[in-house]
């Protein structure tokens, strides 16, 4: 029998080996990553902007973010009566939509998004291919459609599909986010062959004046709304670095903007109006625009503002400066700051030290003053942490460091408590010898009674 008297060297081999292991392995295991990066970006002050999975070949970085200085004004053209008639007709047949487009793309106008659905029962033929072939000319031109959850589901159209992502690519709880499932009418015009599309007015939702949805699930797709989208084809932001995480945010691209969310896909709009660029449609036609008007780091949007258009779309139409606004004036990564690991003969000789330190000051049997230690001397290692790695810039692996002296305590729990460890070994274990029965005592005789 191999007995072991000294509980504190046995917590402090195991907490130590609990740290070595975890050193190794939290690169590796996802849980244990993300949870070694969320304590990073707490103990850095950076929170959740922190990337990188804390190995050699990649280590942490933290992203510094920040807001617009400026943002310049989003460029309206709105469709009214039109008594000059610059236009053939109200809304704009395929040639003058045609003309708006190639006027727009004199401006180096990069995103122009289409507020209402494109739409004519008999239309030339020639004239819809001229509008198509001018819409793939540019840089990224958005369509607008109303969106329901209607009796009939029909398949993602294919401008959605262009700018969508897959409903499994959400993070975290994503069974909240509002589900459309067809656009309602009959053969709208889906425009070119890179025409991407974004959603207007959610027929199914109630609309808000102090929120406005930006995201809604369309069978296994997830569909942006019409200022997302638009944001989307301005940047040239790439489908696959779109990340959504309802309640935390929508992030468009590395450097892109990260717009807040609740966790049904919804902004807070600002109180006041945004400040907007806005003229009459016709002025493309009779060149009387404002001055920089469709500059490529604003978007255009077509409104069709007629007396004639439902409460819904007049409302869209009053809150889309504020949702474009919302959505370009998000936080933006401008640096990113590398902050490496020590080398590992100073990991090891720091989280030897920690352990030391922890079995040592985990001494006693008062169980409450063990509780009490090991509390505090968890906050000094986190404070200890925390001035590594804002004053010296390198990462330690956080959780390895803080497991020790949580390890450290539950052995010297378990172990004190017992007195020790008793380590038996199965061939050289000895028989238990069988104890002395107690003699037994003789029954006494009775007395006769006389």
């Amino acid at each position: 029998m191999i007995r072991t008297d000294h509980p504190r060297l046995s917590a402090a081999v195991v907490s130590l080996g609990v740290g070595l292991l975890l050193l190794a392995i939290t690169p590796r295991v996802g849980f244990l990553e993300e949870a070694d990066r969320r304590w990073f970006g707490l103990l850095s002050g950076k929170g959740d902007a922190v990337v990188g999975k804390g190995s050699v070949d990649d280590p942490r970085r933290t992203e510094e973010l920040m807001r617009p200085t400026e943002l310049a004004p989003a460029g309206i053209l709105f469709l009214d009566e039109d008594p000059d008639e610059y236009f053939e007709a109200v809304p704009p047949v395929p040639t003058d939509v045609a003309v708006v487009l190639s006027r727009l793309k004199e401006l180096d106008a990069e995103s122009v998004g289409f507020s209402y659905p494109l739409f004519w029962e008999e239309p030339d033929t020639l004239a819809i291919e001229a509008m198509r072939a001018t819409m793939d000319r540019l840089p990224g031109v958005v369509l607008g459609f109303q969106l329901i959850n209607g009796t009939s589901a029909e398949p993602v159209a294919a401008p959605f599909q262009l700018c969508s992502i897959p409903y499994t690519a959400v993070v975290g709880d994503r069974s909240r986010l509002p589900v459309v499932n067809s656009l309602p009418g009959d053969f709208p015009e889906f425009g070119g062959r890179q025409t991407l599309a974004g959603f207007t007015v959610l027929a199914s939702e109630t609309q808000e004046k102090e929120r406005a949805y930006l995201l809604a699930r369309w069978d296994d797709r997830v569909v942006f709304a019409l200022p997302v989208a638009s944001e989307i084809a301005r940047l040239g932001v790439k489908l696959d670095e779109v990340v959504v995480e309802p309640g935390k945010e929508l992030r468009l691209g590395p450097d892109g903007p990260r717009i807040p969310i609740d966790f049904r896909g919804r902004i807070d709009l600002p109180d006041e109006q945004p400040e907007m660029q806005k003229t009459p449609a016709t002025a493309m036609i009779s060149r009387d625009l404002p001055e920089g008007f469709g500059a490529s780091e604003t978007p255009v949007y077509l409104t069709d503002e007629r007396l004639g258009v439902s409460k819904f779309e007049r409302q869209w139409n009053e809150l889309l400066p504020a949702i474009d606004a919302v959505v370009r004036g998000a936080p933006r990564r401008v640096g990113l700051a590398e902050v490496p690991r020590p080398g590992p003969v100073a990991e090891m000789i720091a989280l030897l030290a920690v352990t030391l330190a922890g079995c040592w000051l985990l001494s006693g049997r008062d169980v409450v003053r063990r509780l009490v230690k090991a509390g505090v001397f968890c906050v000094v290692v986190a404070l200890g942490l925390t001035l590594v790695i804002r004053l010296a810039s390198v990462a330690p692996m956080p959780l390895a460091f803080q497991m020790v002296p949580v390890t450290a305590l539950l052995m010297v729990l378990l172990m004190v408590d017992r007195g020790g460890v008793d380590v038996v070994r199965a061939k050289s274990s000895e028989p238990e010898t069988a104890k002395p029965e107690p003699p037994r005592r003789k029954p006494r005789k009775k007395r006769r009674k006389r």
